[in-house]
């Protein structure tokens, strides 16, 4: 169970995804307590020396966190919160991140939002000529010189296709923790209705705090009885943990469930403000959109980058965004393990557009 001095929850990537976005209206719901340092990439670089060696990296080395006590002080003043998250696009990407989150806080929660690669690419190289950190002139010549960065250790957000593969990334994640602790969101669904996906992510963190907060009563109860009788500490915690968390759901629902009449005024416990910008939102499209992102595709050099989502389907089983298992030609979710009969609309809302 996450100490008072964690996070129960993180935003764990994509990278251009809209993630600041969502970090900035969590931060402003009454029982939610979000870092105060955005992209501290904790899970990621614990005890390493950041050094990484891409033009302007040096600027952000020091601004990462790598010691559990500097990481903790992050969340000092959010232990009244209900729930309290951080914000680091580089979990997903990273190799051991799922690992270390899993080595202290089993129960994490964790959501992404996915975009489609080939914008994702595109946005970061965009990101990197707006702060004049980018040394090519075109996007094919930094596609053809991500190989080099990477061994020449770069920053993440240079790995224009590495970073998008997820269904490599998301497979370390499912195979640390259940379905019910990720939850996966596509670009296109927090840019077109974004009051859908915040009260979304609000459901799924009342789980958390249920959970964690049965945990805890479970966790005491035993201790006090542990000592005279075991099956009765066992049965009495376990019966107190469960009708803890029926009252809990009970108390809590009315607050974060509005009634139906009044979804459309407020989501959920924000402010008038900050429910009429989100009812304004499609404009979080960034200002990259200024830019031909379709000159961009018809660049040879990445013209086979829509392979890269071609392991990543949504199983409607389960209905869970999961990696492929390849059996005789026969497709099965890695998660479930159930015949994958994904509709070939859904698989094309997955792939890049084609240019008519």
């Amino acid at each position: 169970m996450p100490h008072l001095n964690m996070p129960n929850f993180l935003l764990i990537g994509a990278p251009k995804s809209g993630t600041t976005s969502l970090f900035q209206y969590l931060r402003m719901h009454p029982d939610i307590f979000m870092g105060s340092l955005k992209e501290p990439n904790f899970f990621a670089l614990e005890g390493q020396k950041v050094n990484y060696q891409g033009p302007g990296d040096m600027r952000g080395n020091s601004c990462r966190i790598t010691s559990l006590s500097a990481y903790q002080q992050l969340f000092t003043s959010g232990k009244q919160h209900k729930a309290r998250g951080e914000a680091s696009t580089v979990y997903l990407y990273s190799d051991i991140a799922a690992k270390n989150i899993a080595k202290y806080a089993p129960d994490m929660k964790m959501i992404a939002i996915l975009r489609n690669p080939i914008d994702l690419a595109y946005s970061a190289f965009l990101h990197m000529q707006r702060e004049g950190r980018e040394p090519c002139t075109t996007f094919e010549e930094a596609l053809a010189q991500e190989a080099m960065r990477i061994q020449e250790n770069w920053a993440p957000l240079w790995h224009l296709t590495a970073q998008g593969l997820y269904a490599k990334q998301l497979a370390r994640y499912y195979e640390y923790f259940p379905q019910q602790q990720l939850k996966i969101f596509i670009y296109e669904e927090w840019q077109e209705n974004p009051q859908k996906v915040i009260k979304e992510i609000l459901k799924f963190l009342i789980f958390v705090i249920g959970s964690l907060i049965a945990y805890t009563l479970f966790s005491w109860t035993s201790m006090l009885y542990l000592s005279s009788n075991i099956v009765q500490a066992f049965s009495l915690a376990t019966g107190l943990s469960l009708l803890f968390m029926l009252l809990f759901r009970l108390a809590i629902g009315p607050i974060f469930e509005p009634k139906r009449s009044q979804e459309r005024e407020l989501v959920f416990e924000f402010d008038p403000q900050t429910s009429r910008q989100l009812n304004t939102m499609p404009e979080i499209m960034e200002e990259e959109k200024e830019h031909s992102i379709e000159e961009a595709k018809e660049t040879p050099a990445i013209q086979d980058i829509s392979s890269l989502l071609k392991g990543l389907v949504k199983c409607q089983d389960c209905n869970t965004l999961v990696p492929i298992d390849s059996v005789n030609g026969v497709k099965y979710c890695s998660w479930c393990g159930s015949e994958l009969h994904t509709p070939k609309k859904s698989k094309k809302e997955l792939l890049p557009k084609q240019k008519e």
